[in-house]
């Protein structure tokens, strides 16, 4: 029996990159999968393929990790974009290719998707729509008639 298939099918499986998913471990022990979309520091959200959207209560996050990167706001108002950890019950990781920062979670107002809207915990203001109407009078009549 040749060991050709076993090196190739070995070398094969190192090409193939890992699936990309964020980890949440609750403090019961529960693995969830997803994508974090949103974090406050009373809540996580996760999107899952499996459940939808599920809302995690901090108070019950042993840790987690995100893949891909999140926009955080924290209390003295410096925006952060990168992956985020939580290891232990209280110290966050921000980490770009540039700087790696920590901040406690109660001095993280919020995280969430670049490009998507802030949760209101964030302190930004959502974009105004602005509604007006204008109007006038062409026909050129006057008077009474």
């Amino acid at each position: 029996m040749s060991r050709r298939p076993v090196v190739v099918g070995a070398l094969l499986a190192m090409l193939i990159p890992p699936a990309l998913a964020d980890v949440v471990v609750t403090l019961d022990g529960a693995r969830l999968t997803g994508t974090v979309t949103q974090l406050t520091p009373k809540t996580l959200t996760l999107a899952t393929s499996y459940a939808g959207k599920i809302n995690v209560a901090m108070d019950q996050v042993e840790s987690f990790s995100t893949d891909a990167p999140l926009t955080a706001r924290l209390a003295d108002q410096t925006m952060l974009t990168g992956a985020i950890s939580f290891e232990g019950r209280d110290t966050l990781a921000i980490r770009n290719p540039t700087l790696t920062a920590t901040a406690t979670l109660s001095n993280v107002l919020a995280a969430w998707e670049p490009g998507q809207q802030p949760p209101p915990e964030s302190g930004i203001a959502p974009p105004r729509r602005w509604i007006y109407s204008v109007g006038a009078d062409v026909a050129g009549k006057s008077g009474n008639s």
